[in-house]
């Protein structure tokens, strides 16, 4: 049996994500465990993390001097070390999956 493309994209384009976006404060045991349970089922399939990339912005904004020096990359290595002696980056901040989502 031969499927139209037209009769594909109007059933799929017409479906809704029946849930919205779940937020995670990965610092909270239940959400370490909802987002542990999520990926071991498979159900989340893509991560992508700009929390680094987001601090050495902002390190550069609040050390201009900074930015051309030769050493910005080492200073910046040791201020992300002393931010991980406080608390791990990757518990830094929210997390969000999108249940709809396929990557």
């Amino acid at each position: 049996m031969k499927v139209k493309i037209e009769s594909l994209l109007s059933i799929k384009g017409n479906k809704a994500p029946n849930e919205g976006p779940q937020i995670f404060d990965l610092r909270r045991a239940k959400d370490k465990n909802t987002v542990t349970r999520l990926y071991s089922q498979k159900k989340i399939q893509f991560i992508t993390d700009d929390y680094r990339e987001q601090q050495k912005e902002l390190f550069a904004i609040n050390n201009p001097k900074l930015v051309y020096t030769p050493n910005f990359t080492n200073d910046f290595v040791d201020y992300i070390r002393d931010l991980e002696k406080k608390i791990p980056l990757w518990n830094k901040g929210n997390g969000f999956f999108f249940p709809g989502c396929r990557v």
